[in-house]
């Protein structure tokens, strides 16, 4: 069972990854701010889909936000985390820097880098 620190990542984590450079005011914000900015809106979490307990424990989150605190957390059950890291590359590409597609990506190591190599 995921602690309320993970969660608070996870949460945090969502709301900032629209935040795609240093010194965003979303990075330092207070989860209260977090939470509220995030609170009765979704929020699409881009996952591979093809792990039922990843896939139930990502239900279990959404839940536990929903309760705790109106976040409308969403799994995109990808095939491969590369589609969700080609939109971001491409809507950075496309001067897209705040409001893309992809809010939250769990992402491995070959991705993260091919993620930093855009930066």
């Amino acid at each position: 069972m995921p602690t309320r620190r993970t969660m608070f990542a996870l949460a945090a984590t969502a709301l900032s990854a629209r935040a795609q450079t240093p010194g965003h005011p979303l990075l330092a914000a207070p989860w209260e701010e977090l939470a509220r900015q995030a609170r009765g809106r979704p929020v699409f979490f881009n996952a591979w889909g093809g792990d039922d307990r990843t896939n139930a424990f990502l239900a279990w989150a959404a839940g536990r936000l929903r309760e705790a605190h109106a976040i409308d957390l969403r799994h995109v059950r990808l095939r491969d985390t590369s589609e969700a890291v080609a939109r971001v590359v491409a809507e950075r590409a496309a001067g897209r820097n705040t409001g893309g597609s992809v809010d939250l990506v769990w992402i491995n190591g070959p991705n993260f880098l091919a993620m930093k190599d855009q930066s």
